[in-house]
């Protein structure tokens, strides 16, 4: 665990529609400049290793840019689509794919993801939400993984209780208490130890998704001593619904 001081918020949210719009042009920014810059050496290299590398990073900068056009996306159908549509969904089934989209990005950091999850866990609820705050769960635990680390996927039926509980635990610096309400908040970022701000967008997902459903999120230590987020979800008909 970390302390406050060393979690350093990088860019307070925005309030507006513009301010949105803004920041998501700041953070496609910077991938495409270092491709294009990429592309210009690569085109007057001679040297076939040079170039190799150049298209690596290229590709690298690439793949940035398409998960922050994939947060961007999740963001805007949370944000705007309007009421839920509940339909049966097996969410066991949909933790082990949505793990699975997101297992390239894991690669390049050596980062390995444990899923643990019944065979089977039905419910009634939005699935595309709900894949996109688990997908959005489990970016923000590759980015702040330690390199080589861990990342743990569980799914769970909270005994005596008609609520599933999916779990998304880290082994990076974790997240201290004075922080724990802020890293929800729609484009606050923050530094942590030097892994990146990311984009402010993912968790907001997260906690807006759960909201949507009559859910919660929150955020805890983990056993693997990171970050441990608790998205928990109303497994009954009637809670959906209603929500």
């Amino acid at each position: 665990m970390i302390s406050s001081d060393s979690a350093r918020a990088v860019q307070e949210p925005g309030a507006t529609k513009r301010d949105d719009l803004a920041a998501a042009a700041h953070e496609l920014k910077l991938p495409i400049a270092v491709a294009l810059a990429l592309c210009a050496g690569a085109r007057e290299s001679e040297d076939p290793a040079e170039m190799r590398r150049d298209l690596d990073r290229i590709t690298a900068n690439l793949r940035s840019l398409r998960e922050q056009l994939d947060l961007l996306l999740d963001s805007e159908r949370v944000r705007s689509g309007g009421a839920l549509q509940p339909e049966p969904v097996d969410l066991a089934e949909l933790v082990r794919d949505s793990a699975g989209r997101v297992g390239c990005i894991a690669e390049r950091r050596r980062i390995a993801v444990r899923v643990e999850a019944p065979d089977s866990l039905p419910a009634v609820a939005d699935g595309e939400r709900v894949d996109a705050a688990v997908r959005n769960l489990l970016f923000n635990a590759v980015r702040h993984a330690r390199e080589g680390g861990l990342v743990c996927l569980r799914l769970r039926a909270r005994p005596g209780e008609a609520i599933a509980e999916i779990q998304v635990a880290d082994d990076g610096p974790g997240v201290p208490p004075s922080l724990r309400d802020a890293v929800f908040e729609r484009y606050r970022r923050f530094d942590v130890e030097g892994r990146g701000a990311g984009s402010g967008i993912g968790l907001a997902i997260v906690r807006d998704a759960a909201s949507a459903h009559g859910g919660r999120v929150q955020v805890g230590t983990a056993p693997e001593g990171g970050a441990l987020f608790t998205l928990e979800l109303p497994l009954a008909t009637d809670a959906v619904k209603a929500a």
